[in-house]
């Protein structure tokens, strides 16, 4: 079974410039408790602009 995080580094490697899947590989590392690497993530995404809108 493929972990969630791994598929959005998959498509990070397909697309580096995508910031929705910074962001969401982000909140997967964080509710996993690796802080660190989701504020990479996160940080990374709020470089890259502007992501989805989340409601």
């Amino acid at each position: 079974m493929v972990e969630p995080n791994e598929e959005y580094t998959k498509a990070i490697a397909i697309d580096s410039n995508d910031a929705d899947n910074y962001v969401f590989r982000g909140l997967i590392k964080n509710q996993i408790g690796q802080k660190e690497s989701a504020c990479i993530d996160l940080s990374k995404a709020r470089d890259l602009g502007e992501p989805m809108q989340m409601n």
